[in-house]
């Protein structure tokens, strides 16, 4: 698959893109918190010849800039300019944890999205925050102080600080009743894949069942949004990257049958 790398310029950002640049159905991988682009390669590889792959490095992430304004409009701005940037028409949005999030109000806005798989996020949880002072204590550790730098050396993580990466992490959680707007505008067909296991700490279990609960929630907005829960952890494009890529594909068959039927009613 040939990949091309371009620089898009987001007013005082710029957003590293990467377009395997085929003539096919588009699919757009949107990455989390902390992470980059590459947090999709394997699921990229199994959609190689099989769609068009597009994924970014999120503001303050990978190899995009960093940027005074991380703010929800922005993230969410940042992938409509992505799709308005390379034309992409009714592409299918898959996002993962914070990526997940930006994907759903994506394609809450607009008629041309073909549809969103939403891989453990963009729920409308309703929780209390975590314990920061804990994750503090922790990244002042000098193997985490090491590892964040070299991540940022080698441009696959976030350069942004603890405090913007947890300011960005506590307004996801008081997003619950914009999500589930969200859910209700959606004009595409949707699925979630959800990690059944518990994320390490003494909050994940708590973190877990507040996200069956919201799991429940986003069924009863929708019954017709598909739900699979899978036993691994949150990291599901890296530990099952062949069923994030089988959901994408099941996006695209049903764009292919829609595009089929408007086509067969102007006949």
């Amino acid at each position: 698959m040939k990949r091309r790398g371009i620089s898009l310029a987001r007013g005082n950002v710029r957003l590293a893109v990467t377009d395997s640049g085929e003539a096919m159905a588009p699919v757009v991988l949107v990455h989390g918190l902390g992470g980059s682009q590459l947090a999709f390669k394997r699921v990229g590889a199994l959609l190689a010849g099989r769609a068009r792959v597009i994924t970014y490095d999120q503001r303050g992430h990978g190899a995009s800039g960093v940027s005074a304004d991380y703010s929800w409009d922005a993230l969410v701005g940042d992938l409509g300019a992505v799709i308005e940037h390379l034309e992409l028409r009714d592409p299918v949005l898959v996002g993962h944890s914070l990526g997940a999030s930006v994907a759903l109000c994506a394609a809450a806005g607009t008629s041309d999205c073909a549809g969103l798989v939403a891989i453990d996020g963009a729920l409308p949880v309703r929780t209390a925050p975590p314990k920061w002072a804990r994750a503090r204590r922790a990244a002042r550790k000098p193997s985490i102080v090491l590892a964040r730098a070299l991540m940022r050396a080698l441009r696959v993580g976030s350069a942004m600080s603890i405090d913007e990466l947890q300011a960005i992490a506590a307004d996801l959680l008081g997003r619950a009743d914009e999500f589930e707007r969200a859910l209700r505008s959606l004009s595409c067909p949707a699925r979630y894949l959800l990690a059944s296991q518990a994320g390490p700490g003494p909050d994940g279990g708590a973190a877990l069942e507040a996200a069956r609960v919201a799991a429940r929630r986003v069924t009863e907005i929708d019954p017709a949004i598909e739900l699979t829960w899978l036993d691994t952890g949150h990291a599901i494009p890296r530990t099952m990257p062949a069923e994030v890529a089988e959901a994408a594909m099941s996006m695209l068959r049903t764009r292919g049958d829609g595009a089929a039927t408007r086509a067969a009613g102007s006949g």
